[in-house]
């Protein structure tokens, strides 16, 4: 029958010790008694100064919860008026007056925060300018070639890295030869004659923030 029903609502109670699922109730009864001894534990281990527990007294002593365990516990030691008390001063520890602060004549700040704000084209400058030398001249080509698409543009793109300080005039020249060699590939060059519009990264990316996806097959 329980197979079928597969579940029964049933009212916890001592009832059940003498049923056909008195292993379950006992597993309850257990985990109950432990949850229960354990919150006892963490309220008399937790108080600072005082401590106060308050039990129900009860005519015929039978332990069912944990304040039957303590008037159990304590039964000898209760005064006519049911009151077990532990008299202890309580040490307070006097406190230091002598502190650990720092005395800054300023204090440290970081400008991390406002570089979030600097205009991304500022930022690119800036990164063009930091890059490490190893990886300069790969970035620098790269930020041509996504700028330009044709001679025209490659040598007004390069004069303007000069005068912005980012490169110097003799490396002018030697970028505009390495963009130059990329553009007039010829297998390339006959890829892009074919082409009816030119799309570099520059022009790829709207007005408002959307970008052009380009999928070649």
């Amino acid at each position: 029958m329980y197979k079928e029903l597969k579940g029964i609502p049933l009212k916890y109670n001592e009832a059940l010790a003498d049923s056909a699922i008195a292993k379950a109730y006992y597993e309850e009864l257990l985990y109950n008694n432990m949850d229960a001894l354990n919150m006892l534990y963490v309220a008399t281990t937790r108080s600072k100064d005082y401590l106060y527990i308050a039990t129900m007294t009860k005519k015929e002593l039978k332990l069912s919860n944990m304040g039957d365990v303590i008037n159990f516990t304590f039964d000898e030691q209760f005064d006519e008026n049911g009151v077990y008390e532990i008299i202890e001063p309580v040490i307070v520890e006097s406190k230091s007056e002598e502190s650990n602060f720092i005395n800054l004549n300023s204090y440290p700040t970081t400008t991390r925060l406002s570089e979030l704000y600097v205009p991304s084209a500022e930022k690119h400058l800036k990164h063009l300018v930091n890059i490490e030398k190893s990886g300069r001249k790969g970035s620098l080509l790269h930020d041509i070639l996504a700028s330009a698409s044709n001679t025209k543009e490659v040598e007004d793109y390069a004069i303007n890295l000069v005068l912005q300080g980012i490169i110097k005039e003799e490396e002018k020249q030697q970028l505009i030869n390495s963009a130059l060699e990329v553009l007039n590939n010829p297998e390339l060059k006959e890829i892009l004659d074919k082409a009816s519009e030119s799309i570099v990264e520059k022009t790829s990316l709207m007005p408002m923030g959307n970008c052009t996806v380009l999928i070649g097959y």
